[in-house]
This record gives C-alpha cells, structure tokens and sequence, in this order.
C-alpha cells in the first residue's frame, strides 16, 4: 500500500512537471481598423493593450492579429491609435476577439497662424441629396481601355451613346445627352457643339484624376437645366515630366495618333499638353443629321478627319491656385453633296482662394460651315458662328452647425447664322440673323447637421435651396429643392438614406433657336427672340446605401445600393433630322421613373472585386426619349495582385424603341432588340522601387484590351 502511494506521487509530481512546462494558453484578438468618414482602412495604425504593453499595427489593408499569452486584468483597455485620429479606448469587458474598429478623423485647431491649402471646390457634393458615383485615378490607371465608355458602363443607370463623328456623349437614368451638364475642372463643356451635349472623347483620359457622375434631375449649384445629372471632371497635376506617344489602326482606314507632355517646373509651376488626329474612311453614313434615317447605305467616298489639342497650365501656392486651359478642336467631314467643317476655340481659367472662394473664367467660340449640293458649281452654304462668356463666382460660408454655399454665374451668348447661294465663284446672301442673350442666376443652398445626444450612431442632415433665372431674352423662373439625408451605423453595419424633391428649368440653346422657322423680327437684322418656351421638370428620388465592414481577410466589406427616381418633364423640345434641316417642335409632357440596385463585394481575399449591377426604366412617351433601353444590367470582376491588373465586364441593354420619317414623309416607329457586350483586359507593369519618387515608376508595362 505505502508502494503503491510513492508511485502514484512520483507520477503526480511527473505530470505536474510536464504541464508547468508547457506553453501558456494564448488569446487572440484580430480585427481591421477603418476611417469612419470615408470607409477607407487604415494602414500602420497602433493597437495595443493599455496595461499589458502587448501591441500591433494594422496592415495594408486595415487589418490586425493580437496574441496575447498572459493573463488580462478585466481592468486593462484595447488603445487604437492613429495620427490625425481621435484615440479609441475599448475596455476588455466589452471587447470581442474579432470586431471592425472606426476612427473619426480629428478637427485641427491651432492657436498660431498657417497658410490654409487651396483645394479645388466641388460644388455638386455640397448640393442637395443625391446618389453619387465616382473613379479615382488609381483606378483608371488599371484600366487597359483607354475609352471612358468601357469605364463608365460598371455603373447603373450610366450609357454613352454616339461615334467617331459625333462624339461620345453620356446618358444618365433615361435622359438625353443634352440634359447632362458636363464640366471639366469647373468650365461646362456643353456648348461645344450645336447639339448642346458634350463630348467625352476630347477628354483624355490620361489627364484625368477624378470622374464625379452626380445622379438627380434638380441640382441647383451646377445642374441648372440638366434633367438627368452631371459630370465632373478633374485633371490631375502633373508631378513628374513624362512624354508618350500612341498609335491606333483600325477598320475602316481609321487611324489615330496621340501624344502628350508633363512638364513641371519647380514646386508652384506645371505644363500639360494633350494632342490627337485622326482620320478614317466611315462607309457608312451616320453623320449626326443622318443618325435617325430611315436608310443607310454604304458610301466608299466618305472622308473624315479629326483632330484636337489640349495645354493645361497650373499655377499653385499655398492659399492660391490657378488653371488656365486653351482647347482647339476641328473636324471635317466630306462626301459627295456633303461638306461639314467645325471649329472650336476654348479659353478658361479657375482661380481658387482661401475661405472657400472660387472664381471661374470661360470663353468659348464655334465656328460651322455645312455645305449641301448637286453639282460643284452650285452650292448651298449655312455658316453658324457662336460666342459663350461665362463668370461664376462661388463661396461657401460654414457655421457652428451648418453651412451656406452661394453660386452666382453671368452669361453672354451671340450667334450667327448666314445662308447664302455659292455659284461658279459668286456667294449670293440669302439670309443672315443675329441671336444674343444675356442671362443671370443664382443660386443658394442652406444645410445644418442633427443628432440626438442619447442616439450617437445617429446623425442627419437637412437641405433647402434656391434658384433665381433671369435673361434678356425674358425668361423669369424660380426653382427650389429640398432633402434630407440620414446616417445610422449599427455596429460593423452603416445605414446611409436619402430623400430629395425639387423644380428645374431648362432654356432654349441659341442653336435651337436658330433652327427655328417662327421667329419674331424686333427690328432689321435682330431676330433675338424667338417662341420656342422653357422645358421644365419635376422630379423626385430616394436611396439607401448599407456598408457592411467585417474583420475577415476572406470578404473584408459588402455595399448594397438601392435608388428609386421619378421626373416628369413639361413643354419636351422634340428635335429630329429630316433630310437637309432640322424639325422642331414642344410636345406634352413625359414621365420617367426607375430604380437602380447593385452589390459590391470588395477586396475579397485581398486582390479581388465582384460587382453586379441593374437598371430598369419606365418612359411614357418613347417618342420624346428614343433608343433608351428598358432594362440593363452588368457583372464585372476584377483582379488586382501587386502590379497585374484583369478586369471582365459582362453588359447587357434590353429593347428600345426610336422613330424616324420615311420617304413619303410618314412617322414611322423601330424596335431595336436587346444585346450584350463582353469586355476584358489587362494590365502588367514592372516598377523601378529605387527611384526617389513616393510612387512607384513604371518601366515596362503590357496592356490588352477585346
């Protein structure tokens, strides 16, 4: 018995030996740290226990593993702690081994005097309530297409439309071309051509630091008469001296060459160049006049050739910024009976100040000359010369608990339009009418933030605004908007919904005027009033957007996206081809309505993005708003690994209908069936690490794109 006790105390003493030395159990913590305004993670951020001095930072992609092999006192506290940052305390009682940690970002205030950085004014963020997209320049970097159509198709509710002719012009939620404001570093874009619709391809996309597509039929600081949205365009400032050269042969004889400089002289100072020509031998007749015919036949002699510059100059100091633009752009296009040729002469300038005050210059000049006939000796000449002077003044005054933003912008406009017989040499005057205008607006938008003490995940904020219009031409219109937009986040989930209802007024181009037939003569050679009337709108749209955070390497955050729009449109300018002119008239009134909706799953596994996105439309008269498609949907994955980029886009647009005229100068409807496009490439570039930039150089790069 007293054996059989020793060994069973030998043995105790033996497994007490091999447990004391065994490794301690340890505790880990992991989660991912977020910015809780942008949503962005945040990398290199501290965390750590208070107490127990064990700690990490966060990685690349926000995300953090802690393990702990000593005891916690239940009294210690998880620090997170980044700069710029309020500090989050989170004590171990309420602390969960995995969770998504949201830093606010701090409010600087400093007793000393600083020079205040002049950032560029975005006016439609600070407009009323909108679903608002947006691509940043590291991400059209990736893209191996260099068309802002296969950019733009991810988005919902977002489709271009147009050629090499006439251009690529955006559509946003069933709208026309020209019911889109299109600006570029704050100089609208929209009174480039005749047809009042702007043009995306004279942009180059290597120039662009960031496209905003803000969607909503009544935004007051810059969508005045845009009934479908606005686009705004940023370029980006050169830092480096970079030269390229770009070549591109196609179908049709088509040939494209492009170059550009980046030139940086000093800290303050930089210069960008952007040039294009091209040419090609279409075959095909689908000048704009002839979009909407009711034949098309194929034509060997068609000749067409295009070309544009482009010369940005920065200037930047602390508290001060100015960008001076000059633009020329010239096509002319050519066939038997047929000869258009098109100038165009831009000038502008942006100056931005401290206290939030911007300025902005622009001057615009388009010369067209169309000349129509049957045999060379006798030709038929229409000759348009149009003028824009813009000046906009915007400031932005900030309260305790609100802001007020101010936007007021004069306008002067003149346009000739000469008609004349040209006969073996002998110019014979028909015509020559001269329209001006002079407008003046204003607009303001007031908007405060609330929340309740007791709810502090919840916070709104409240929108009301005002527009004045008033022009020699005797137009008086005033239009207002309102919304409301709320916050709420439920722990790793953010709630973001809005609300928005408001007027807009659209004004007769000078060009649509000059395709008029009734016109009002005031006096000899002044027909600056004509009968065409204001088209107007009413609209509404709400959305909800749901931002899902978690702490998983595998899917780290989900969005979804639901918006719902509606618009009814009075006194619709229907304007269509018909043969040699233009036909002109103001028709009833249209409603439009739809809802977008997509999913986005992002950084999956750390490399890849997943997106799915639908559109579905409803117009009630189709012969106000043709070609738009009932329903549209696309799905696009993309892969990004160091410096390898793939992306694939499958897109989809279901049935539309048009109408035209037909020989015996009947109406005639199309249906035009649904189709899909597939679009994939990719990108590959090798970085030299050792230069002394901040970002890396490439040195050799492969790009494809089918």
């Amino acid at each position: 018995m007293i054996r059989l006790s020793r060994r069973i105390i030998f043995l105790l003493i033996f497994v007490l030996t091999i447990v004391s030395n065994l490794p301690a159990q340890k505790t880990v913590f992991s989660g991912r740290v977020i910015d809780e305004q942008s949503g962005e993670p945040l990398s290199g951020a501290d965390v750590y226990f208070q107490f127990l001095k064990a700690g990490t930072t966060t990685d690349d992609d926000g995300f953090f593993k802690l393990s702990v092999s000593a005891e916690i006192s239940p009294k210690d506290s998880l620090i997170v702690d980044f700069l710029g940052y309020r500090t989050v305390k989170i004590a171990v009682l309420k602390l969960r081994k995995s969770q998504v940690i949201y830093l606010r970002p701090l409010k600087l205030q400093l007793k000393e005097t600083i020079e205040v950085e002049a950032e560029r004014l975005n006016l439609s963020r600070l407009d009323v309530p909108h679903k608002g997209e947006s691509v940043l320049q590291s991400e059209l970097q990736r893209y191996a297409s260099s068309e802002l159509s296969d950019i733009l198709k991810k988005f919902p509710s977002v489709r271009l439309e147009g050629n090499e002719i006439d251009g690529k012009q955006i559509q946003i939620r069933g709208s026309n071309s020209n019911e889109i404001n299109v600006y570029l570093d704050g100089i609208l874009l929209n009174d480039l051509s005749g047809s009042n619709a702007a043009d995306l391809s004279i942009v180059p996309v290597d120039n662009i630091s960031r496209i905003e597509i803000h969607k909503s039929a009544h935004l007051l600081l810059t969508g005045g008469g845009a009934f479908g949205g606005v686009i705004n365009l940023v370029t980006r400032q050169p830092s480096e001296r970079k030269f390229r050269l770009k070549s591109k042969i196609g179908s049709f004889m088509s040939r494209r060459y492009s170059g550009s400089v980046d030139i940086p002289f000093g800290k303050n100072f930089a210069a960008s160049y952007y040039g294009q020509y091209s040419k090609m031998n279409p075959e095909i007749e689908y000048f704009p006049d002839e979009r909407i015919s009711f034949e098309k036949s194929k034509n060997d002699n068609i000749r067409m050739k295009k070309s544009y510059h482009y010369l940005n100059l920065f200037y930047h100091r602390p508290s001060f910024t100015s960008n001076l633009k000059l633009f020329y752009y010239n096509l002319n296009y050519k066939k038997p009976g047929w000869h258009d040729s098109r100038t165009t002469f831009l000038l502008g300038n942006q100056y931005q100040l401290p206290n939030a005050f911007n300025l902005s210059l622009s001057y615009i000049r388009n010369r067209d000359e169309v000349q129509r006939y049957q045999v060379k000796t006798s030709r038929n000449l229409y000759q348009y010369d149009s003028q824009r002077l813009n000046v906009r003044v915007a400031k932005s005054f900030k309260f305790k608990r609100g802001s007020l933003q101010s936007v007021s912008e004069y306008w002067h406009e003149r346009l000739t339009r000469k008609t004349s017989i040209s006969d073996s040499g002998n110019i014979l005057p028909i015509e020559r009418m001269f329209f001006y205008d002079n407008r003046l607006n204003s607009s303001l938008v007031y908007s405060f933030n609330d929340r309740y003490d007791s709810l502090s995940t919840i916070k709104w904020r409240v929108f009301f605004g005002l527009r004045g219009d008033v022009s020699a031409s005797g137009y008086r219109d005033f239009t207002n908007s309102w919304g409301a937009k709320i916050n709420w986040r439920k722990n790793n989930h953010l709630f973001s919904a809005y609300l928005s209802y408001g007027r807009n007024a659209r004004y007769p181009t000078l060009f649509e005027i000059a395709y008029n037939q009734d016109f009002v003569v005031n006096s000899l050679g002044d027909t600056s009033k004509a009968s065409l009337e204001p088209e107007y709108s009413q609209s509404y749209d709400m959305g909800i957007t749901v931002t899902s955070d978690f702490a998983s390497f595998v899917l780290p955050q989900i969005q979804y996206d639901f918006s719902f729009f509606y618009r009814t449109i009075y006194n619709k300018l229907l304007k269509q081809p018909f043969g040699e002119y233009i036909i002109q008239s103001q028709l009833g009134r249209n409603r439009t309505s739809g809802f977008e909706a997509s999913v986005r799953f992002k950084n999956m596994l750390g490399f890849v993005n997943i997106q799915a996105a639908l559109t579905r439309l409803y117009i009630s008269d189709r012969l106000l708003y043709e070609y738009k498609p009932d329903l549209s949907y696309n799905l696009q994955a993309e892969l990004i690994r160091r410096q390898l980029y793939f992306s694939a886009n499958y897109f989809y647009e279901g049935k539309s209908y048009g109408w035209y005229f037909d020989k015996l100068n009947r109406l005639r409807t199309n249906r035009l069936k649904g189709f899909y496009d597939l679009r994939h490439g990719f990108d590959f570039r090798i970085s030299d690490k050792n230069r002394a930039a901040q970002a890396a150089v490439p040195v050799f790069g492969l790009q494809y794109s089918g």
